[in-house]
């Protein structure tokens, strides 16, 4: 969805990475409140299609680039692969990582168990 977004904020340039690293700028900040997901996804276009900034939340956090499109701030969640006879397995680790405070949080949780 950032992606789209920053296309969608930047539509009279050519794609590039610089161009995409100036929409992704235009997700934090605005007065309109956009969730991730198809339910906010045309007022998302709309209002950066228009010219106006957003405040961009994802699966868990706000969206947040600094002016190089670097994320400055999020939330990762970390995953595990695991297997079941044949079968892969894919789940939480029970850990997260904030990217700002550069901190971890949680139980680690054996994938599998």
């Amino acid at each position: 969805y950032a992606i789209a977004y920053a296309l969608a904020a930047t539509r009279d340039e050519q794609p590039t990475g610089s161009s995409i690293a100036k929409g992704l700028r235009r997700l934090t900040g605005g007065t309109a409140a956009i969730n991730t997901g198809t339910q906010d996804l045309l007022a998302a276009f709309q209002n950066l299609a228009s010219g106006k900034t957003v405040s961009a939340t994802g699966t868990s956090c706000p969206l947040d680039w600094d002016a190089n499109g670097t994320v400055n701030g999020g939330t990762i969640e970390m995953w595990c692969i695991g297997k079941t006879g044949d079968t892969p397995l894919f789940q939480s680790s029970g850990l997260s990582f904030d990217i700002k405070t550069q901190t971890y949080s949680g139980t680690y949780v054996q994938c599998g168990s």
